[in-house]
């Protein structure tokens, strides 16, 4: 087999891993971070996240001939 990568196929993924209050949100595809609360800086001065970035590359493999491409995730 003969496993290739193309750039088109490459996916990240986004999550919060550490969310104090659940504070803030953010979209798995585009990784934009938003608000799901308001901030009051009177009470709580700063915060603390953690976002993971996770990039799920497919693969595709071909067979000897290159007749039946199969898909991994």
């Amino acid at each position: 087999m003969n496993p290739y990568f193309s750039g088109n196929d490459r996916h990240i993924m986004y999550s919060l891993t550490s969310n104090p209050n659940g504070v803030f949100r953010i979209d798995g595809q585009s990784g934009l971070l938003q608000l799901s609360k308001t901030l009051d800086r009177e009470t709580t001065p700063s915060y603390t996240i953690t976002i993971q970035a996770v990039d799920k590359v497919r693969v595709i493999c071909l067979d000897q001939l290159n007749v039946s491409p199969k898909e991994h995730f």
